[in-house]
């Protein structure tokens, strides 16, 4: 009875495992979704700011700095809301190049390197979870495969030696 229930546990540790690990593609994936949706958003601001730097045959940078160094305190902090809105888009491009362009291999390294926080919780708050079936999705449901039975290994190894405490000693004592 009891190897049979074991025999099953390990198999149900396997799949759980498997089917966590298989959430990190399509998690990633929509975060890409979601950073893709921002970049967009970012690239029509910029492109409206250059557009009219160069109505004033200016660079964006001289533009933003004559707002920067305007007198006037409401320039000055649309000067400062440019200045983020560019500076953020280079960020977010990047890191939308980055994930892009990775292979499988780095792509989880390049995400975590370049994770923004909100997105990623926006991610979490809207995600749909799946099956991916590409290699990448096959690959990270073997690794989900081993985690779960190592996690099933180290468990049983943990309960065993907390029952082996419990188990009543078959040696007689001599007190002669």
């Amino acid at each position: 009875m009891t190897y049979w229930l074991v025999s099953l546990l390990d198999r149900v540790f396997a799949v759980c495992g498997a089917l966590i690990c298989v959430q990190a593609p399509m998690y990633i994936q929509q975060y890409g979704h979601q950073l893709s949706g921002r970049v967009a958003e970012l690239k029509l601001q910029v492109k409206g700011m250059l557009n009219a730097a160069a109505e004033g045959s200016k660079t964006l940078p001289q533009y933003i700095n004559r707002f920067l160094e305007s007198g006037d305190s409401d320039f000055m902090r649309q000067g400062k809301l440019m200045l983020s809105s560019a500076e953020r888009y280079d960020e977010l491009s990047g890191a939308l190049s980055s994930l892009n362009q990775s292979s499988v291999v780095s792509r989880p390294f390049i995400f975590l390197r370049d994770l923004n926080w909100d997105i990623a919780t926006t991610t979490f708050s809207d995600f749909q979870p799946g099956i991916s079936f590409t290699v990448e999705g096959i690959a990270y449901g073997l690794v989900g495969v081993c985690l779960g039975y190592g996690l099933f290994y180290l468990l049983s190894k943990v309960v065993r030696g907390f029952c082996g405490l419990f188990k009543r000693s078959n040696k007689t004592i001599n007190y002669t």
